[in-house]
């Protein structure tokens, strides 16, 4: 069953804006503190989740760690930090995140011996992120697409939502959601994916809800982590 979970496990996409220009160099360094808050990467810290898997009738709950590795110039992207996503011995993920005019990038995923390479995927902003709090505001999207054409989506910025986590208490988290749409088998196979992440300053991500869908919307696959453990 492992095997089986880590093979669908390797199914699942990721997700998130830019800096006004002229803007006054404290709001900019407010903006970009929010980013790195929520999404801290630095070479070695380290996060630890139990993870619900759901393929049909079968579940099983595992532990998984992912962590910063390393940080390197990538020929084609620029420089760039890598994860590194394993359970217990075998590394399942690896991917590639960028930081480019207030803009987190994820340009590179690499499952297996396959790499998928992305077009304008954002995982997060701090335009976005400094437009939480305005009032009646419309929700903040953006779109992305696999190199391939094989894959596209669209994540939205939800808002905040405070999270009980154990060990940790409540946290005020921000949301995203990306729902996106995959095709294989030369354009004959769809999956639709719908993932959402809750994202706590400090920490990062704390918890994932995911659905694996087929073109009929029967869910193949359903995943949920939860933050076990962080190590700054």
């Amino acid at each position: 069953m492992k095997t089986r979970f880590l093979a669908a496990l390797l199914l699942l996409a990721a997700c998130v804006g830019f800096v006004l220009p002229g803007a006054p160099a404290q709001a900019q360094d407010k903006k970009a503190q929010l980013l790195k808050d929520h999404f801290p990467l630095k070479v070695g810290r380290r996060w630890i989740y139990t993870m619900r898997v759901t393929a049909g009738k079968n579940t099983q709950r595992i532990e998984y760690t992912t962590k910063v590795v390393r940080k390197e110039e990538v020929e084609g992207i620029g420089e760039c930090f890598i994860t590194e996503a394993r359970s217990v011995d075998r590394l399942f993920t690896t991917e590639f995140y960028r930081v480019d005019k207030g803009q987190l990038l994820n340009p590179r995923r690499m499952e297996g011996k396959s790499t998928a390479n992305f077009k304008g995927r954002v995982l997060l902003s701090e335009k976005g992120m400094s437009q939480l709090d305005k009032k009646d505001k419309d929700p903040i999207s953006w779109s992305w697409e696999s190199a391939d054409g094989r894959g596209k989506g669209t994540v939205t910025l939800k808002g905040r939502e405070i999270l009980r986590i154990r060990n940790y208490g409540n946290l005020h988290c921000i949301v995203l959601q990306d729902k996106a749409v995959f095709t294989f088998k030369k354009g004959t196979v769809r999956r639709h994916q719908e993932r959402t992440i809750w994202l706590a300053p400090g920490i990062g991500m704390v918890k994932e809800f995911m659905q694996l869908k087929d073109e009929e919307g029967t869910v193949a696959l359903e995943t949920e982590a939860h933050l076990k453990h962080y190590e700054s």
